[in-house]
């Protein structure tokens, strides 16, 4: 066959294979068919969004899956994925996805061909960074510390906590960042105590940081608790107990002292946290004493000493109780001296001299007696035959009481003093008069025997009998004689005498004998030792160790002396209106109060002889002075 036949049978053949297998276009939707989203999730915790789509079943050979993403609202799409896998029908887009933000999502088929076609297009919920709650701020007085609790952070991209703090005044401050997510608990160790502080948790995360709610705090140190204030009259003290301090950076217990006329002051420092005891001493009398118990702690060089002050406790000895004002005796007549005896029952007598308020200031005549049971003074020992007996002017009034019976003892102004006996009732017993001359009388006390002794100040001694028989050791050299042992001491004349019995060592007498003018000791004391009958040695002497002054324990200027009941006791009132107490046995100041002046708790001493002191068995001090009043202080 020619070569031009055979190109044309076989042009002819290819024409007809043509016609019956036509050719497939690659961009006929049809060939590539969408796939579809099945699943568009999201995963709040982590962040992610998880799309799952039907498997493509296309007649046109499969590229690729593309994963398209834009924002709601606007125009820009990203691709995200590029899957060539077909059988790969699920992605977690976790990219830089924004929290609170919507994205639509669709899925792109690409053939081989290059055609493309894309899903319905689906919009998963957007994901948010979720608040944490600052659940408590707890301070701990113990530890010092302030613990900070939080939920737990439970949303994506986490990067830090900051934990944050601020007070009055003051910025913001950044304490710490914690890089776990799963703590939430956090310890301030370094909180002041007393200031409010707020916190905060900052969360960051995806960039972002989150504030949570406050929590307002304030470590408070636990103060001690002050269990008793103790006060002993015998000691002049107060004893002090307290608990333990169990709070952080102790660095001493102050012992706090006041008054309420005085500032707070510091009284004792004990740096061992166990030491709770302390005994506060040499404390004045009738005085309201208010204490505290600070403890001090330390918190660093910017804040310094903190103390925490327990609360008050108060009490006082020797209080004031009770004023006694005496009977009005005239508009025209003042108290000119006066004296005051208590019996064995704690019943008080007064006695009084008087001396008229006229130009002429004459004394009156007799002596005043307020007796018990008694609302006005009565005026005794005025003689039947007319002529007045009256008390010397300056001359001190002395008093004593037993089993019903007042003795009284008084200078007169024609020289000597008289010496009387008389019933509760006011019936005058007797009345002698003991030839001292112009020398004043200067003690009075009674015997064991029933008899009643008169010391001038030229330490000569006057017995009177019950019934006022008088005699001296001038009379009876068995009776003792003071003045030898006494001018050996160059203690005449003496102001003031007082017996103590048994006050001495071993069972002891002592003699105490006030003398002002001595430079070294006003209170000299001489021991007595009895003998068979009614004499006595003098053995050896001393006298108040503080000496003379102002300090406490010394004296300045002492009016009169006077002993307890007991023997134990000694006061000494003083020209400055100041009454002090010793303990006779260890020769020890205890105690002062008072002061010069008219007001309560004080006392006038002008003229000096306008005064008294006494003591009860219940150990009440009774002290009368120039205001024409008794007051009573409480042990």
């Amino acid at each position: 066959m020619p070569p031009v036949k055979v190109c044309f049978v076989a042009l002819t053949l290819l024409l007809m294979g043509c016609h019956d297998a036509p050719r497939k276009n690659p961009f006929d939707p049809a060939l590539t068919p969408p796939v579809e989203v099945e699943r568009a999730e999201t995963d709040k915790e982590e962040g992610t969004i998880f799309l799952q789509w039907e498997r493509y079943e296309g007649q046109q050979a499969f590229a690729e899956y593309r994963v398209l993403r834009k924002m709601q609202g606007l125009e820009a799409v990203d691709t995200v994925q590029v899957i060539r896998d077909r059988e790969q029908l699920q992605f977690i887009d976790a990219g830089d996805l924004e929290p609170e933000t919507d994205y639509l999502y669709w899925v792109v088929v690409v053939n081989s061909a290059g055609f493309e076609v894309g899903s319905q297009q689906v919009a998963p919920e957007p994901f948010f960074l979720p608040a944490v709650n600052l659940l408590g701020a707890e301070a701990n007085p113990r530890s010092g510390h302030i613990v900070l609790t939080w939920s737990g952070y439970a949303g994506p991209f986490f990067e830090s906590y900051e934990v944050w703090r601020r007070s009055f005044g003051q910025e913001s401050r950044r304490l710490a960042e914690i890089q776990e997510v799963t703590q939430t608990t956090w310890t301030d160790t370094e909180p002041v105590p007393d200031i409010e502080y707020s916190y905060f948790l900052k969360t960051l995360a995806a960039g972002n940081s989150q504030e949570s709610q406050t929590r307002e705090e304030v470590l408070r140190l636990t103060e001690v608790d002050l269990l008793r204030a103790n006060f002993s009259s015998e000691t002049a003290s107060a004893e002090l107990l307290w608990t333990a301090y169990t709070g952080p950076r102790f660095e001493a217990y102050e012992v706090i002292r006041r008054t309420e006329e005085t500032l707070e002051k510091v009284v004792g420092v004990l740096t061992n946290v166990a030491d709770t005891t302390f005994v506060d001493s040499l404390l004045d009398g009738n005085t309201k004493y208010i204490y505290n118990i600070s403890v001090r702690t330390r918190w660093g060089d910017e804040e310094g000493e903190i103390r925490v002050p327990s609360e008050e406790k108060s009490d006082i000895f020797y209080s004031l109780t009770e004023v006694l004002s005496l009977p009005a005796l005239s508009g025209t007549e003042k108290v000119q001296a006066v004296g005051l005896a208590l019996d064995e029952e704690d019943q008080m007598l007064v006695g009084a001299t008087l001396i008229s308020t006229t130009t002429a200031k004459v004394m009156q005549a007799g002596v005043r007696l307020l007796l018990p049971g008694g609302n006005r003074f009565r005026t005794l020992f005025v003689r039947e035959d007319g002529r007045d007996i009256k008390p010397a002017r300056l001359s001190p009034i002395h008093m004593a009481a037993r089993s019903g019976i007042v003795y009284v003892a008084v200078r007169l102004d024609l020289g000597d003093c008289l010496v009387g006996a008389v019933e509760y009732g006011g019936e005058v017993l007797w009345g002698e008069i003991a030839p001292t001359g112009d020398v004043f009388p200067a003690g009075f006390y009674l015997e064991e025997d029933g008899d009643v002794a008169l010391v001038d100040r030229e330490a000569l001694v006057y017995y009177f009998g019950p019934d006022g028989k008088m005699r001296t050791s001038e009379d009876d050299e068995n009776l003792p004689d003071l003045r030898k042992g006494l001018a050996t001491d160059e203690g005449l004349p003496i102001w003031h005498i007082v017996m103590g019995y048994g006050a001495g060592q071993q069972g002891k007498d002592q003699l105490f004998v006030l003398v002002p003018d001595r430079e070294e000791s006003h209170i000299l004391f001489r021991t007595l030792t009895p003998l068979a009958g009614e004499n006595w040695i003098i053995g050896g002497r001393g006298g108040l160790e503080a000496g003379v002054g102002l300090e406490d324990g010394q004296t300045l200027s002492p009016q009169v002396i006077a002993f307890d009941p007991f023997y134990t006791r000694l006061l000494v009132l003083e020209e400055q209106g100041r009454l002090q107490m010793f303990d006779v046995r260890e020769n020890r100041y205890i105690t002062k109060w008072g002061g010069y002046g008219s007001g309560e708790g004080r006392f006038i001493v002008s003229p000096p002889t306008s005064i008294a002191v006494a003591v009860d068995s219940q150990g009440r001090v009774y002290v009368a002075d120039g205001e024409e009043r008794v007051q009573i202080f409480e042990p």
